[in-house]
């Protein structure tokens, strides 16, 4: 979003932040809260199969 901005100057953290909102974690290429939680509670259902949380199949390398 800076890059896209004309001005020359670094914004303010209150705007930076605003950006960050504004593009979502998904410009980025980070899971929602919803994406986490229905993510975690696969794992809780089902972790017994596995030896070691390494082994489960995550959706997504930030989940585990």
């Amino acid at each position: 979003m800076a890059r896209h901005q004309e001005s020359d100057f670094w914004p303010s953290c209150g705007k930076f932040i605003s950006w960050y909102h504004e593009s979502g974690r998904s410009s980025v290429g980070l899971p929602s809260d919803e994406d986490v939680m229905a993510e975690f509670q696969r794992y809780a259902r089902n972790h017994y199969r596995y030896s070691i949380p390494e082994a489960y199949p995550w959706t997504h390398d930030v989940m585990y």
